[in-house]
């Protein structure tokens, strides 16, 4: 990949590549402006010099009416305590449109709620031309965070970015640190890795290519995460770890999930939860093990804040 996408003749150190004209086919048409936003890798290090535990949250993009529903409520409920950011997901479907559903819900976020936006770029499918069209779009109505992934599905035959590691080296290569760059870590192992450490190995390419930070897949257990922190560690990759954590609505919600991003979750909590028939005890249990894990995280000092996966809930 790295050999395929040549540099854009402006890239540098973010400064002479500002002027580039952005794709106005995919920005939000002026909604707020281009100046950019705090960046997330300071806004984690501000609160862990002030010891500070922040939470964030991840929404989706309202593309069905149910989605759509659900992101209205939350966006309510978020403004009357707005988190430290909000990551954004995003489908390469969306590159079809003349809209772009995931820059628009930043648009709102930013409007609504004051705080940065993290937009994911699942770029296993794409083009460099493809991902410059976003990154353009994002300079445009100034989300300067980014989650760089390659994406759950297989890459296509197609795409320049075969790992999550040439989507950071393209964006650091093209435009310099106008974006700050983060990505994923997986406490549980990646579903294609074979070891913990083969999977620490690919992640300590992405921070080598320029991440600045790495938000994990749902952690289930403090165990798991402090194994995680401290071999990530031992294979001296030390930027900051954010750990996701899910807020179980249901057995069967996390039944799907746990299938559908090959996340292991331990066998005495799916069995716990099959155990309680009713809806209501099992929202109770998923509230109170995220209650129970956010205590210990809280008490852990690699641990500066957490990301909640909802589902919009």
């Amino acid at each position: 990949m790295r050999e395929k996408c040549a540099p854009r003749e402006d890239a540098g150190d973010g400064q002479d590549a500002a002027a580039t004209t952005p794709s106005a086919s995919l920005a939000p048409g002026g909604a707020w402006g281009a100046a950019g936003e705090l960046s997330i890798a300071d806004l984690i290090a501000d609160k862990a010099r002030s010891g500070t535990f922040f939470w964030s949250v991840e929404l989706l993009p309202g593309t069905t009416p149910h989605l759509r529903a659900q992101l209205e409520t939350s966006l309510q409920q978020l403004a009357r305590r707005p988190p430290a950011f909000v990551s954004i997901t995003w489908h390469v479907g969306h590159l079809r449109d003349d809209k772009h559903p995931a820059l628009e819900l930043g648009a709102r976020v930013r409007a609504a709620l004051g705080v940065p936006v993290l937009l994911h770029i699942a770029a296993g499918r794409m083009t460099c031309s493809q991902v410059r069209r976003v990154l353009e779009a994002c300079l445009a109505v100034g989300i300067t965070n980014i989650f760089a992934l390659r994406g759950d599905d297989e890459t296509d035959e197609g795409s320049d970015f075969h790992h999550a590691s040439d989507l950071v080296y393209f964006i650091r290569e093209n435009y310099g640190s106008q974006f700050c760059v983060g990505v994923a870590g997986y406490p549980s192992m990646h579903p294609e890795s074979t070891s913990l450490e083969e999977d620490i190995f690919y992640l300590k390419q992405k921070v080598e290519a320029g991440a600045e930070f790495i938000v994990t897949q749902m952690v289930n257990t403090f165990e798991e995460l402090h194994t995680f922190v401290h071999k990530c560690h031992e294979h001296d990759v030390k930027v900051p770890i954010i750990p996701g954590l899910f807020l179980i609505q249901s057995y069967n919600t996390l039944e799907k999930v746990a299938k559908t991003c090959s996340i292991k979750v331990p066998q005495n909590i799916m069995q716990e939860l099959r155990q309680l028939h009713n809806i209501e005890n099992q929202i109770e249990y998923g509230k109170n093990l995220l209650k129970s894990l956010l205590r210990q995280m809280m008490m852990f000092s690699h641990c500066p804040g957490a990301h909640l996966f909802t589902i919009n809930k």
